[in-house]
């Protein structure tokens, strides 16, 4: 299990990138070669919706197309299945609200 604990979302995503890198284990994702840690939790302290790391070394392309996969509703020609459709419609349950009832 490999943990990161950061105060902001970029601190997150650096040490995040380190440990996969550090890390990880090769895999491929059809012909496209990835390095991935299974078991992997991050934790960032004060998420914020504008962070400082992001705006200067993010892809702004990459960063809005990864926020569209997590998002309710959204699907995607070039993918089987979104992580938004993962949690907002897995088997017909909405995962989060699932959660939130149970809490």
């Amino acid at each position: 299990m490999k943990n990161v604990v950061a105060n902001t979302i970029g601190e997150a995503w650096v040490e995040s990138m380190r440990t996969v890198m550090s890390s990880g284990i090769d895999f491929y994702d059809e012909d496209v070669k990835i390095r991935e840690c299974l078991g992997f939790n991050v934790r960032v302290e004060t998420p914020a919706l504008t962070d400082t790391i992001v705006e200067q070394y993010g892809d702004p392309k990459i960063v809005a197309h990864t926020l569209e996969k997590f998002s309710k509703g959204t699907v995607m020609a070039n993918r089987p299945f979104t992580y938004g459709a993962c949690i907002y419609n897995k088997r017909g349950v909405d995962q989060f609200e699932w959660l939130v009832d149970r809490l």
